[in-house]
């Protein structure tokens, strides 16, 4: 039986991409497709585009808002099918997605589906995407490390209102927040990969993705630091709270449905995957400083090596950068 799906395109000043979005997901042909377009007030032609198709459309608006995230909290309003993604106005499905995600949902156990996506750039396909990151029989691994790669992660709509809205004073990590907020409440049981190709990612100059990295990891550290202090482990609290460049007030609070163990290895798994990032980026010094607030004992034997394995190669680092 065939699911009803609901796509949000949250959109400004993207009229270069935009057509090639819609025609993408009306050309699916899929009889069950509610779709909704959120336009924050563009001036580009946009509105032109979507006006050609809006007889197409459960729902679109054209007007000022405050940002992507505000965009897809408005859509939601709309929405009532039983399956939901957002697709940004610079991404394109693939033929036959919406059949592959509706037939994969059709297992009363699927809260959500994980697949694939090609990577874009210049119009041409320069690699695949392995999926969001998802440990089997590590939930720990799988919330500190939270990797979402959001357009080929479709959520069932019954599941999704329970960690919605989306928060809107994100706009790089809401997606990865939501997927967090998923985890605490769900674990790792209901969760479906598939090897199918679903989406086309689309990296350029203006993307976030390629152009803000540091803002990521601005929303990241916050976000963790939240959950340092639900855990009271105040001292990684203060520890990521003063990686922060914007140390503001922040009383947001997790859904929690794992218990007290997983909340605390999952604080220790976000450090070494942290403590990884300085050392690629060549932050030496910050990457010791993270390793040493990591707990060893609490990683699995995989993650052991790799800890060791930064333990042993950032001071040799370190000694050659001061030499």
């Amino acid at each position: 039986m065939e699911q009803k799906i609901t796509i949000i395109t949250p959109s400004f000043n993207q009229a270069q991409f935009l057509e090639h979005t819609i025609d993408s997901i009306l050309s699916q042909n899929y009889l069950y497709l509610e779709y909704i377009i959120i336009d924050g007030g563009s001036t580009d032609g946009s509105t032109d585009i979507i006006k050609k198709h809006e007889k197409y459309l459960k729902y679109w608006i054209s007007e000022l808002d405050k940002g992507q995230s505000h965009a897809i909290n408005k859509g939601l309003k709309h929405a009532s099918g039983d399956i939901i993604n957002w697709i940004n106005s610079d991404d394109y499905l693939e033929p036959g997605a919406l059949k592959i995600i509706s037939d994969a949902f059709g297992d009363p156990n699927a809260y959500v589906l994980c697949g694939r996506s090609n990577i874009v750039q210049n119009n041409k396909i320069v690699r695949q995407t392995r999926g969001t990151d998802v440990y089997p029989d590590n939930l720990s691994k799988t919330i500190g490390q939270a990797r979402i790669d959001q357009p080929e992660t479709w959520f069932r709509k019954k599941i999704f209102d329970k960690i919605t809205p989306v928060k809107e004073d994100l706009h790089f990590i809401m997606d990865k927040y939501l997927w967090v907020q998923y985890l605490m409440l769900y674990g790792l049981d209901h969760i479906i990969p598939i090897e199918d190709i679903l989406v086309n990612f689309r990296h350029h100059d203006q993307s976030k993705t390629v152009s803000q990295d540091q803002e990521f990891l601005e929303e990241t550290l916050k976000m963790y630091a939240t959950l340092a202090r639900q855990t009271s482990d105040l001292k990684i609290e203060a520890f990521i709270s003063s990686l922060l460049k914007r140390n503001e007030d922040n009383n947001d609070e997790f859904q929690l449905g794992v218990n007290d163990e997983v909340m605390v290895s999952s604080l220790h798994y976000f450090l070494l995957w942290l403590a990884d990032y300085f050392y690629v980026n060549k932050e030496y010094s910050k990457a010791a400083e993270t390793l040493g607030y990591v707990g060893k004992s609490v990683l699995q034997p995989h993650d052991r090596f790799r800890y060791n394995k930064l333990k042993w190669s950032i001071p040799l680092k370190l000694n050659r950068f001061r030499s």
